[in-house]
């Protein structure tokens, strides 16, 4: 499990050797080189000077009671920087690094749009933040001595299923040892449940008139938090039964042609 504190002077020297090692390993994964990061990193000034910093925002990382790792957020009106983040490379392919930056992400909700440097060798690095956490590459920056790319990420203020598949999947990873796997098998849970969540909708419309839904604020964010339940849960079952977006796309799209020719009048009229 793992939580999120303020730096403390005291934690310079174990953040700056575990800082060190993940900027070595990098190094040596990428380059010829067996040492290099930006500067003060392996000997305590740059932990030192971005944790002092006041326009900045640190945090150490620990899993259980151990420090695994830090980042510093640059905070600011327009946008937020990401300063700084690392790992312990020991705890490397477990998935933290992802649950670190979705921590980030909301502890920082109200910010709209993040930028990031990192050297344009660390390829790993680029893969972490485009794949992972959703920045995408916008520009080459040239300096003395090296070169680093700008990563950008805004937020989107409307949501498409490819986000809220994403948004399911890693709500079910944090409590995927307590809650079903993603089988087939536990498909028709989620569509019962999504039903429930229907009911309770139906339940709105039941109790409240249309003008509270339309008209009361607090009616209608009620009634907008259960529908966003019946998409969530219809996205599980997606997941759960294994069906892409573009397997879904496809058959909306096919079903949308088919009924812009179909002659709803004439095949009511034959019901009865």
């Amino acid at each position: 499990m793992l939580h999120y504190a303020p730096i403390l002077p005291q934690n310079y020297p174990v953040l700056t050797q575990i800082m060190t090692a993940a900027f070595d390993e990098d190094t040596r994964l990428h380059t010829s080189l067996l040492h290099d990061g930006p500067a003060g990193y392996n000997d305590g000034t740059l932990i030192r000077k971005l944790n002092e910093n006041p326009d900045f925002i640190s945090e150490k990382v620990l899993l259980d009671d151990k420090i695994i790792g830090a980042y510093t957020i640059s905070h600011k009106p327009e946008q937020n920087i990401l300063e700084l983040l690392f790992l312990d490379p020991d705890c490397g392919n477990q998935g933290l690094g992802t649950q670190i930056w979705n921590h980030i992400e909301e502890h920082f909700s109200n910010c709209s749009r993040w930028v990031l440097e990192t050297p344009s060798y660390s390829i790993r690095n680029h893969h972490f933040y485009t794949k992972k956490c959703g920045f995408h590459f916008v520009c080459e920056k040239q300096y003395p001595d090296a070169t680093s790319f700008v990563f950008e990420k805004e937020r989107k203020s409307v949501l498409d299923f490819q986000d809220m598949m994403k948004m399911q999947t890693e709500l079910w990873e944090k409590h995927k040892d307590k809650w079903p796997p993603m089988q087939p098998e536990y498909g028709k849970d989620f569509i019962l449940w999504m039903i429930e969540e229907v009911g309770e909708v139906i339940s709105i419309i039941k109790k409240k008139s249309i003008h509270d839904i339309m008209d009361d604020p607090a009616v209608h964010s009620h009634f907008v938090e259960e529908l966003s339940d019946v998409l969530m849960y219809y996205m599980d079952t997606l997941l759960r039964y294994q069906i892409t977006l573009e397997e879904i796309s496809k058959a909306y799209q096919e079903k949308h042609e088919r009924n812009m020719g179909r002659n709803y009048a004439e095949e009511y009229q034959k019901l009865r």
